[in-house]
């Protein structure tokens, strides 16, 4: 994915338009636009800014190869509360359990 298209992905995840997601991430509306931009390069602030915003770990905004659902997945993840992220460990184990009994 592309820088871009992640910072799309967050948006659409959180259902946010471009001035709540600069209110969210303390970015200017303008700075938001240009984030939404393909080949924009960000100041490593900006990024940290969204990071911050959203719990995201940095790592992320550097891997290319994840896709459009890993993502959002990590997304909802990292920005949840330490007791829902329990309990999407143990879904996610559940649904583990339950595919390799099918196998």
């Amino acid at each position: 994915m592309t820088l871009n298209e992640m910072i799309k992905e967050i948006m659409d995840t959180y259902d946010l338009s471009v001035p709540q997601f600069a209110k969210k991430t303390g970015l200017s509306p303008t700075t938001v636009r240009a984030l939404l931009t393909p080949n924009w390069n960000p100041h490593y602030n900006t990024l940290f800014a969204i990071i911050n915003a959203f719990n995201i770990p940095p790592a992320f905004f550097f891997d290319r190869e994840l896709t459009a659902d890993t993502f959002r997945l990590l997304i909802v993840y990292f920005s949840s509360a330490p007791e829902e992220q329990d309990l999407i460990r143990k879904t996610i184990k559940s649904l583990a359990n339950e595919s390799n009994l099918k196998s």
